[in-house]
């Protein structure tokens, strides 16, 4: 081989290399993958499933509100009911003991049987009341 060749071979390989650029590390994805689920995860909890437990509530106060609604009525009912049965068995027993006396429908009776009557209806209505 030519000198000059073996001198210029012997120069490139006594010379350092030339340094490289450090590798690139790789993302590291499996903690991509993870802030990923958990940015998603907090977008549909907030995006679906809060507002779908608001309207659940709302929808379960709105049913407790109807049921109360109608509790209400009913008592209601019941208890105009009640008294009206309480009124009319008044009336029987009174226009009952008016003919037992051979007078009139609406006819004046002794004080005491008359506070009698009305002590009786009293306390049919105050059951109605309590009862119901």
């Amino acid at each position: 081989m030519d000198p000059r060749t073996e001198k210029m071979l012997a120069e490139r390989g006594s010379k350092p290399a030339a340094p490289s650029t450090p590798p690139r590390r790789p993302l590291n994805t499996k903690l991509l993958a993870g802030a990923v689920v958990a940015v998603l995860f907090t977008a549909y909890y907030f995006a679906v499933a809060l507002p779908a437990q608001r309207a659940d509530r709302l929808d379960m106060e709105a049913r407790v509100a109807a049921s109360v609604k109608a509790d209400v009525a009913s008592k209601h009912t019941s208890v105009a009911d009640c008294l009206a049965k309480v009124q009319a068995d008044a009336e029987a027993q009174w226009t009952a003991a008016c003919k037992a006396r051979k007078e009139g429908r609406n006819c004046p009776l002794p004080a005491r049987q008359a506070d009698a009557f009305d002590n009786a209806e009293s306390a049919a209505r105050n059951a109605c009341l309590i009862g119901h």
